[in-house]
Order: C-alpha cells, then sequence, then structure tokens
C-alpha cells in the first residue's frame, strides 16, 4: 500500500529523509518543489533534482498539481556535482535574468492574449494530450494493457508504478504496432450519466519491440503516474492551431456543464471540466466557452428577477464526440456547478 505524503506529515517530520532510497511523493494541494526538496533533502535549494527526474511529467516547475506522482530521486552529491543546484546568478549584461521557470512562446503551453477585453488562449499539443475526455456510448478500442515495467525496483517503490523515459511491458491486442509508433496509456474514470465514462490520459508510449504476446515501448511523455492494468489505445494526434485566435460569435451554441475531473465545492481556474458541446454542435479545440449563472430571484426581493450572468470563461482542450473538455480560464464567482448553461462565446476559423 501507497503511503500518502500530507502537508501535516511534512510539517510533523523530524528530519529529512537523508538516507532513504528513491521514492514516489504524491503531490498534495500547496506543495511546491521547494517544499518537497526542504523535506526530502533538508535543503530547498535542491529542488532542481526533484524537477530534473520528473521533465516528462513537469514541464513548468513553477506548477505542480495534486495527485501528480513525483519520483524524489535517492539523496547524494549527484544534484551538487551535476551543476544542478538553484544558486542567485547575476544575468548577462543586457539579458532578462530569465530563469527555468521561464517559458518561450515556442515551448508549448497556453498562450493568453488579449484582444478586446477577451482572453484568447491557444491550446498546446501537450495539454491536448493529456485532457481528460467523456468515452460516450463506446469506449476506446484498447490495443493493449501495461503489464510491468522491467528491471528490479528500489525496496520502497511500488513495482508496478512506471515513470518518464523508463521502459514498460505491453500487453499484445489485435495488429502489432510499427516500430516507432506512439501509444497512449489512459485510465478510466468514473461515470458521467449519459456521457460514457472520463478517460485520464496517463502517458505517451513508444514501441521498439513487438513479439507475438508482449510488446516494449519506453515513456517519451507522462502526464501522470502509470500502472499495471492502465490500458493503451491509438493516440489521437493534436490538432495544430498555429496563430490563429478564435473570433467573437453572436448567439453561439448553448449546452449545459456536466461536470469536473476533480469533484470538490469550489471549482475554479485551471479546473478541467466537460461540456455537452461537441462535434456536431461545431465546437473545436480552442473555442472560447462562457459558463452562465441562470436567471433567478433576487435574494432581497424575491419578486425581481436577476438576468443571466456570465461568470466563468474556459477554453475548450479537447473534442469528443458529444462533448468537449474544457480548461477554466477565468472565474468571476465560485458558483460553477453541473448543469449551468454553457455558451460558445469564441470560435477558432
Amino acid at each position: 500500500m501507497r503511503t500518502k505524503t500530507t502537508l501535516l506529515g511534512i510539517l510533523l517530520a523530524a528530519a529529512p529523509l537523508a538516507a532513504q532510497e528513491s521514492r514516489n511523493h504524491e503531490v498534495r494541494r500547496g506543495d511546491t518543489l521547494w517544499d518537497l526538496a526542504g523535506h526530502y533533502y533538508g535543503d530547498p535549494f535542491l529542488w532542481p533534482c526533484i524537477h530534473q527526474a520528473n521533465t516528462g511529467l513537469v514541464a513548468n516547475p513553477h506548477l505542480i498539481l495534486p495527485s501528480w506522482n513525483l519520483v524524489i530521486p535517492a539523496p547524494g552529491a549527484d544534484c551538487r556535482e551535476g551543476g544542478l543546484v538553484a544558486e542567485a546568478v547575476p544575468p548577462a549584461p543586457g539579458s532578462l535574468g530569465r530563469t527555468v521557470f521561464y517559458r518561450a512562446a515556442d515551448e508549448g503551453g497556453p498562450d493568453l492574449q488579449l484582444e478586446e477585453g477577451a482572453l484568447l488562449p491557444l491550446v498546446s499539443a501537450r495539454e491536448f494530450l493529456a485532457a481528460p475526455w467523456l468515452s460516450g456510448a463506446i469506449p476506446p478500442a484498447e490495443r493493449g494493457r501495461v503489464l510491468e515495467t522491467p528491471g528490479l525496483q528500489a525496496p520502497d517503490r511500488l513495482p508496478e508504478t512506471a515513470h518518464p523515459h523508463e521502459a514498460v511491458y505491453l500487453t499484445a491486442a489485435g495488429a502489432a504496432p510499427e516500430i516507432g509508433e506512439r501509444l497512449l496509456v489512459v485510465r478510466y474514470g468514473r461515470e458521467v450519466p449519459g456521457h460514457g465514462v472520463i478517460v485520464a490520459p496517463r502517458a505517451v508510449v513508444a514501441i521498439t519491440a513487438t513479439d507475438a504476446d508482449v510488446w516494449t515501448g519506453r515513456l517519451i511523455a507522462q502526464f501522470d503516474e502509470v500502472r499495471e492494468g492502465d490500458g493503451v489505445i491509438d493516440m489521437t494526434p493534436a490538432p495544430d492551431l498555429g496563430t490563429a485566435r478564435p473570433s467573437p460569435v453572436e448567439g453561439g451554441a448553448r449546452g449545459r456543464l456536466l461536470g469536473f475531473v476533480l469533484e470538490h465545492p469550489l471549482p475554479g481556474s485551471p479546473e478541467l471540466g466537460f461540456v455537452d458541446l461537441g462535434g456536431p454542435a461545431g465546437v473545436a479545440v480552442g473555442d472560447l466557452i462562457g459558463l452562465i449563472l441562470p436567471e433567478r430571484a433576487a435574494q432581497d426581493d424575491p419578486t425581481r428577477t436577476l438576468p443571466e450572468e456570465l461568470i466563468a470563461e474556459a477554453v475548450v482542450v479537447r473534442v469528443s464526440g458529444a462533448s468537449a473538455t474544457i480548461r477554466v480560464l477565468d472565474v468571476a464567482e465560485p458558483a460553477l456547478e453541473p448543469g449551468m448553461v454553457a455558451q460558445v462565446l469564441r470560435r477558432m476559423p
């Protein structure tokens, strides 16, 4: 059984785990690489050690999300000797003094711009591939399942957990893939009534060898933990949005907010959720969706009716059948609830 590290556990720890081998840490709300390095190594300036061991999952070291499973490398001199220790280095003359937290526009990730006062994001290929979606009535056909990770495991590491750049064995199902073909590792979540189950991508695996019953692959991109039994399906290529930006539309298609990937009382930015607006409604990746509070009686005077109110904006990061996955960009009021109106505000060309 895996032991989850909680914030309380960190605060009560008597000493850093200096004598431990590499281990796993499930990210909790409020965690940072700085704090994790301070806890596990006793030196927060060693946070690059953790970042370098998880580059397939952590694209931006400033942002780690709850439920991510991070590898904590065994503490030692490797980080300092390898020049990974975070140090205060003065910028070169004339430079901007950017750090590893800086992400250039061509490195992927959301590209937020202002035009007529609205957020106009682009969706990176990584965000598209990592975004969960709703399966609809028919779940995706599986090419196989994760069988196990080759090699020996550290004593305190779950043997069924794989990590970035590791090789994995896959059970063969159907026609063998081509060497180099990329498949998507997924895990199935809860059911959303009328729209199937949540399909959550975990990683991209590139096939390196194929035998009759077992295929071998290597994780070339990872979005979350990969375990034995996870499904393997064909990978849908990410759309090339280029420099296009969504344009305002009048009377855009309307639907409903179906819910969020993570269920909790106060969803907000950058939560991922689902709307029942998909291909049949002409919705595409990059479209901007408004979440609208419906007409309702005024609290002070129930005889008066308050008008509809736009309280959140979200960008479409994936479309699957009759539904779409959205990422919340901005929330005016913490009142996002399943069933509220979702309307297309801007549409990609």
